[in-house]
């Protein structure tokens, strides 16, 4: 589902996921480098803070006047995990890509970003490029990048045709992911095999 922007709208940037010191502080540096191009930015933190940070979190988000513009929800049920991915306008995912796994694998948040009809802005990894496509299903911007990141998020913002068209296609693209889709091909390949055998 996607939301007009408006004066009474915030323009939403949900991440989920757990919550380290160094990816907070990516994604909260971000939004400083936003707030004064788009004035309704709003980062909705979905997830548990790790190694119990949340404090000095907060005490940093006041000395960068974003506490307005940043909402820390810890963890909450998966259904409003799912409402809140729905009214998202960007849905985000911050990873490392120097850790070995990443270039990998692909983390499940994203395929069901791309089920929900989201527009993605993600770090380019081996494993985010699996199934994303840059410009075609989402945008990927440089691991580590911050102005990248904010460069990304604020053209979507700025071209909504961009946005729609990135969201139809990460829509289009997933479905193969889907698990009924699998079940079929995997029953498909046993039947083979057995009439083989």
């Amino acid at each position: 589902k996607r939301r007009k922007n408006s004066e009474n709208h915030n323009f939403r940037i949900l991440y989920v996921g757990s919550i380290s010191p160094n990816k907070a502080r990516e994604l909260i540096y971000c939004i400083d480098l936003l707030k004064d191009k788009i004035s309704n930015v709003k980062l909705i933190l979905v997830g548990p803070t790790v190694g119990g940070f949340e404090q000095s979190l907060l005490a940093e988000l006041t000395l960068l006047d974003l506490r307005r513009h940043v909402e820390i929800t810890g963890r909450v049920a998966h259904d409003e995990v799912i409402k809140l991915m729905e009214a998202a306008d960007v849905c985000v995912n911050s990873m490392n890509a120097t850790i070995r796994d990443y270039q990998y694998a692909h983390p499940g948040k994203i395929l069901e970003y791309m089920a929900l009809g989201k527009t993605i802005v993600a770090t380019d990894t081996g494993g985010t490029r699996g199934i994303i496509e840059d410009r075609h299903s989402g945008l990927l911007y440089e691991n580590g990048n911050i102005v990248d990141m904010a460069n990304k998020i604020h053209e979507i913002y700025s071209n909504k045709q961009l946005s729609r068209m990135l969201a139809e296609n990460a829509l289009k693209k997933v479905k193969p992911f889907d698990w009924r889709v699998i079940n079929r091909k995997w029953n498909r390949v046993l039947q083979q095999v057995i009439q083989s055998s």
